[in-house]
């Protein structure tokens, strides 16, 4: 306990209010109002963004053995395709197409 002399008496020190500028007590509240703003407004927005992309990477996991076979129907259509109009291309094709199975592949790995 911390005790202060007043004049005439010895009083607790936390009994003594002592008056606060008025320019102090306005920049108390703009702290206040910034502190709200930052747990509510920018706090609120990083919260969604993390929610939405817990979503969509939940999503890309459950489907992503569907997106591979999906691929792998229309890279062999591509090839059938290609054959057909006798443009060929099908290194191109097969590249992109090995270049996308062994990404799912580290990232179903990876979960």
């Amino acid at each position: 306990m911390k005790f202060l002399f007043n004049g005439s008496e010895m009083v607790l020190a936390t009994a003594i209010e002592e008056p606060k500028p008025l320019f102090q007590e306005f920049l108390g509240g703009l702290k206040g109002g910034a502190d709200w703003a930052t747990d509510h407004v920018v706090g609120g927005f990083f919260e969604l963004v993390w929610e939405g992309a817990t979503v969509i990477w939940d999503f890309l996991i459950t489907f992503l053995p569907d997106i591979m076979g999906y691929g792998t129907m229309l890279a062999g259509a591509l090839m059938i395709l290609g054959a057909m109009t006798g443009k060929g291309g099908m290194m191109k094709v097969l590249a992109i197409y090995a270049g996308f199975m062994i990404f799912g592949l580290c990232i179903l790995g990876g979960a």
